[in-house]
């Protein structure tokens, strides 16, 4: 009888530890963070790419040292997999130097391009909110004025002209994080107007 009892008792503990011990799926609770249109290859390579410090056998998951059980904190996690030397330029938009990728992108998934959160210029509109207040001018002779929206961009095929036409959302070689090589704005004009060139 003895050895019955044991005998069944070392077989629920077998049967229980699996369950325990197999690996989570993250997605049975967070599928919601993949139902947008672009989801970010970190996630489809699998959560824990980014997450590694989790105990998801509890509810609330209790976490390591690194915030939300990130293996590093941004922009070095990021790193991983992006090109560092693409985000060090000479000039860094300041959320890429202070290392907040989530300004601008979703970390998992999001209805805009690149994981954006806001589509063209209503992304920069959010920091810098004099582009929307008045129209972004450059004051050059015939027209005195450059619009930022309803045309194409020359250089990027099949793209809006906007922001990102002539300054790197990133980092830059040049001054003003501009596309160009440039010491003030109207040197930018010759990259898209031959007539300058």
């Amino acid at each position: 009888m003895r050895t019955l009892l044991l005998s069944a008792l070392a077989m629920v503990v077998c049967l229980a530890v699996p369950a325990f011990a197999g690996p989570v799926d993250c997605l049975e609770c967070h599928k919601d963070l993949t139902t947008k249109k672009v989801v970010h290859a970190a996630v489809t390579m699998g959560c824990d790419s980014c997450h590694t410090d989790v105990d998801a056998s509890e509810v609330p998951h209790k976490f390591g040292k690194g915030k939300k059980g990130l293996s590093s904190q941004t922009p070095e996690l990021c790193f991983g997999c992006h090109d560092k030397k693409e985000f060090t330029k000479k000039s860094e938009h300041a959320p890429v130097a202070a290392g907040s990728c989530g300004d601008c992108h979703d970390y998992h998934s999001s209805n805009n391009e690149k994981l954006l959160k806001q589509v063209g210029n209503r992304l920069c509109a959010q920091c810098h909110p004099d582009i929307e207040k008045k129209p972004h001018v450059i004051m050059r002779p015939p027209t005195g004025a450059h619009t930022l929206a309803g045309r194409r961009d020359p250089n990027r095929d099949g793209k809006p002209f906007g922001c990102i036409s002539c300054h790197v959302p990133h980092s830059s070689q040049w001054g003003k994080l501009y596309r160009y090589e440039a010491s003030q704005p109207s040197d930018m004009c010759k990259h898209c107007h031959e007539f300058l060139r």
